[in-house]
Formats: structure tokens, sequence, C-alpha cells
């Protein structure tokens, strides 16, 4: 029959013959890498900040110097890809390394070498290259670059504390 109190009653003798186990709780294993992730959330702001002052260059562009006809729809329709691009880049490289996925953090490096490859074209392929530009996408290659290792070294510390890469 129910008598209301829910506590077994106290007994000092079975306190007694309970292990106390003082040693530190096993920790979890993170993989994942800080570093990785912080590089990712400025390369967010930077690229941003980088697509704003190209798009108000091509515009500068447009108004102050001749272009030859169909050449400057063409650039803006590769600046466009490009911002897609780098979203991408950036967004698989930070959920990978979140979720400790090698799968995207892979993307991430196969997103990267049309990424140099863009930078690449804004820095010496386009019709008018401005020095400021070259500037800020041979820092975007450095960013891509610098990913790109700490992603490689990711990959590694997800296999070697894995045992075997997951998806």
């Amino acid at each position: 029959m129910f008598t209301g109190n829910r506590n077994p009653p106290y007994n000092p003798q079975a306190q007694n013959n309970r292990q106390i186990h003082l040693g530190e709780p096993e920790k979890p294993i993170f993989s994942s890498l800080l570093q990785l992730q912080s590089l990712l959330y400025f390369d967010v702001y930077f690229s941003l900040i980088l697509l704003i002052i190209m798009f108000c260059f091509y515009l500068f562009k447009l108004f102050a110097l001749p272009y030859p006809q169909g050449q400057w729809e063409m650039e803006m329709i590769f600046l466009i890809t490009y911002s897609f691009l780098q979203y991408a880049r950036i967004e698989s490289g930070r959920r990978g390394n979140r979720i400790e996925s090698w799968g995207g953090i892979v993307f991430m490096i196969f997103l990267t070498a049309f990424s140099i490859f863009a930078n690449g074209f804004f820095i010496g392929l386009q019709t008018y290259v401005l020095n400021l530009e070259v500037v800020l996408h041979s820092i975007a290659i450095g960013f891509a670059g610098l990913e790109t290792l700490l992603g490689i070294i990711c990959i590694i510390m997800f296999i070697r504390i894995d045992g075997k890469p997951k998806e």
C-alpha cells in the first residue's frame, strides 16, 4: 500500500557501501578545428564586403570607361556566379567542420579551386583591373588557401579519430 513517502528510508550502512567515483569523467573528443571555423567566419564578412566593392567598381567602370559590347554584362554575370560559389564554399566548409563531416570539407576544397580561378580572373583577365581589386582578390586567394590547408588537416583529424571517414 502506498504510504505517500517516495524516498526509501535512510540507511547509513548502505551509504558507506557505495563507492564514490572521484575520477575525471570521460571527455568527448572533438576533432573540428576552431581555427577553420574562425577563418570561415571572417571570410563571410570579407566576401560580402568584397562583393559590394566589386559591384560598385563595376558600376563606376560602366559609366567612366568604354567597354566592348557585351563584355560588361558577361563580367557582371561572372561576379554574380562568383558570389554564389563563395557562399556555397564557405557554408559547406562551416557545416562540414561543425558536424565533423569530411564530405562537406572535401566539397569546400573542390569549390576552392573554382574560387581561386575566379579570383585570378578578377586579378588579371577582366577588361579593366583596378589596383584595389588586385589587393582584395589576393587577400581572397589567401583566405581560400588557408581554408584549404586547414580543411585538409581537419579531414586527417576526422579520419584518425573515427577510424573511418563519416560522410
